[in-house]
């Protein structure tokens, strides 16, 4: 075969391949549309998705266009006191809209892209009892505003931004449960969040706490108390003096390099 023949074959087949691959990623992208769509219109009849006293709305592709309809519902429904709308694309602009809801007194928000803004926002749902936030980028920032809403009880804040400065603002609530794994916490916040005296159940495993934070919690906990301070960065001694502490009813610290 000639050099300009095997030239000529060799582009035909590089631009059938550039084809295919447009063909094959265009399908992709229609069939994402077509599935995304198929979950929200499973998620139309709300009624559907009611359960008791729960509104359950997860993986439903929901954004802040459809939340006014979802809030009307709600606060017509005064019998709904959960709302679940975990994994969905929700953003800053959900927040003030969720901030109309009437009768939540759960409301489980894990897995979205509020931010900061959005929980400004919702530091004003002043009915909500028990808020879930994991893993929506929400830094010190979003804590300061969180703070504010002295109703809650329970705050779960997994899998953000926070820092010690956010667990110090934490630790002057009057939370009874409060979930900061897998955040940026030293052991500057960890000293600060033994020292709250309302909490009684705390999880910050996958922190950077290190002897003098474990050494905290050992000495102040004076009460009955559940705490999960696994996949730190504490030693043995220190382990040890954590377990001496029988007021910590649940101790959960494997992990760590003093695990035994």
């Amino acid at each position: 075969m000639t050099n300009w023949r095997r030239r000529w074959l060799l582009k035909i087949h590089t631009k059938l391949g550039d084809y295919m691959k447009n063909v094959v990623a265009s399908s992709l992208i229609c069939l994402a549309f077509a599935f995304n769509a198929a979950y929200a219109d499973n998620c139309v009849n709300l009624e559907e998705h009611v359960s008791q006293n729960t509104l359950t709305l997860d993986n439903c592709y929901m954004n802040a266009n459809e939340l006014d309809r979802i809030v009307q519902f709600v606060n017509t429904h005064p019998e709904i006191t959960t709302l679940s709308l975990v994994d969905n694309e929700l953003h800053a602009d959900a927040g003030k809209k969720l901030a109309g809801l009437i009768n939540i007194k759960w409301l489980i928000l894990n897995n979205n892209h509020l931010g900061d803004e959005g929980v400004k926002a919702l530091a004003t749902t002043l009915g909500v009892d028990d808020l879930y936030l994991a893993d929506n980028q929400i830094s010190d920032v979003g804590v300061s505003e969180l703070i504010k809403n002295t109703r809650l009880a329970v705050l779960d804040l997994s899998d953000n931004r926070i820092t010690d400065k956010g667990a110090a603002m934490l630790a002057q609530t009057k939370l009874e449960c409060l979930d900061v794994p897998d955040n940026m916490i030293s052991d500057k916040g960890a000293i600060a969040l033994a020292k709250n005296t309302t909490i009684s159940q705390l999880r910050i495993q996958g922190n950077q706490i290190g002897d003098s934070g474990a050494d905290a919690f050992a000495n102040l906990i004076t009460r009955s108390y559940y705490l999960d301070i696994s996949y730190n960065l504490i030693n043995r001694n220190s382990i040890d003096t954590l377990r001496a502490n029988k007021k910590l009813v649940t101790l959960l610290d494997e992990g760590n390099p003093g695990f035994h």
